[in-house]
């Protein structure tokens, strides 16, 4: 089962995921938040397998969230959920290692192939029980 945590500062953004993430089995939403400050703390307290990251919020945004975790040395799965269509955004969210960056408005299937990554690497991951097959 993965872990997920919801970070976008637009509800109806937030509640669209929901509805998509609700249809997949292997995923539990782990947290859902409105602001990049909120979610900071809990994604270090709770380690979730993946984060759904908007890039524009009030506060911390995302790329400074990812920043954040990346040099407190949390390597957590980041898929950014963004309208802000930036190259330089993208260049610098994906070299930090972010798994994706979907620019609303983004279709479920586009949703799904981010996920599927996710998964793949939660199950390569050291530790895992499916890493040495």
């Amino acid at each position: 089962m993965m872990r997920a945590v919801i970070v976008d500062d637009e509800e109806p953004a937030r509640a669209k995921l929901r509805r998509w993430l609700a249809n997949e089995r292997d995923i539990e939403i782990a947290g859902e938040f409105a602001d990049g400050l909120g979610a900071a703390h809990a994604i270090i307290t709770s380690s979730p397998d993946v984060v759904f990251l908007d890039v524009q919020m009030p506060g911390v945004n995302g790329l400074e969230l990812q920043s954040r975790l990346v040099a407190g040395g949390r390597q957590v799965p980041i898929i950014f959920i963004t309208a802000f269509n930036d190259e330089n955004a993208r260049a610098q969210a994906l070299n930090a290692g972010a798994l994706g960056y979907l620019v609303k408005p983004f279709e479920e299937p586009d949703l799904l192939n981010a996920i599927n990554l996710a998964l793949q690497r939660q199950e390569n991951a050291p530790g895992s029980p499916r890493a040495n097959h």
